[in-house]
């Protein structure tokens, strides 16, 4: 069975069960993830409990009005939510109108939430993303400005030198942090403002010459 950091998919998905369980027998709080449900409970679980439970997650509230934004929770999480609720229901197929039967996380209403959040995602008026993404140059810089402001060893010379290495060989933070000062040495052609150096860690197995003063933390980042 699946692990993610050593626990199976039920035990990842049993906190979701837990408090859309809780949700429909109280509408607030939550079961113990040792709560066990039998498949009687299970099916008691409708397409308007969950669509309800997911707005509540994403709004803050089950019954939001037209114009309040879903700020409490991003469409990837209910997405995950009704993921972790699915695989737990003892019916797998497509939710049946007519006949009130099926998978209630497989329905029109609960897709329709998690599209209507990403509707609000879109026009800027839900959650913020938290996903990571590439530094900007400008921010690099002004984080360089703001560790040069400071006085004392750490910020002003040895984190900003780290900064500025790893921005000129193209390297990760892992990698500046394992490097050895036995792998640089001054260039053998141009001893007065170049470096050569040796990358023995992680990713960066190879020798390259890198222009300018580093060490000396007096390196010029080009201009845009």
């Amino acid at each position: 069975m699946a692990t993610r950091g050593g626990r199976t998919l039920p035990e990842q998905y049993k906190p979701y069960l837990c408090k859309v369980m809780a949700f429909k027998d109280s509408g607030q709080g939550d079961y113990p993830r040792t709560m066990e449900f039998s498949q009687e409970q299970l099916l008691q679980l409708t397409p308007l409990i969950v669509s309800r439970f997911l707005k509540k997650l994403a709004y803050g509230a089950p019954n939001p009005g037209p114009n309040d934004p879903p700020i409490h929770a991003r469409s990837t999480h209910l997405e995950q939510a009704k993921k972790a609720i699915s695989h737990f229901m003892p019916n797998q197929q497509a939710w049946v109108v007519e006949y009130g039967v099926g998978n209630p996380t497989r329905s029109a209403i609960v897709n329709q939430v998690i599209k209507d959040v990403k509707k609000a995602e879109v026009r800027r008026v839900g959650r913020a993303s938290n996903a990571k993404r590439d530094m900007k140059r400008p921010e690099f810089r002004k984080t360089l400005r703001l560790l040069e402001y400071r006085t004392d060893f750490e910020c002003a010379s040895k984190y900003t030198a780290m900064a500025k290495l790893q921005f000129h060989i193209i390297g990760r933070s892992d990698d500046i942090c394992n490097l050895e000062t036995a792998d640089i040495r001054s260039h053998d052609q141009f001893p007065d403002f170049a470096l050569q150096m040796r990358v023995s860690c992680v990713g960066l197995q190879h020798s390259k010459n890198y222009i300018g003063c580093i060490i000396a933390n007096i390196v010029v980042i080009d201009k845009e």
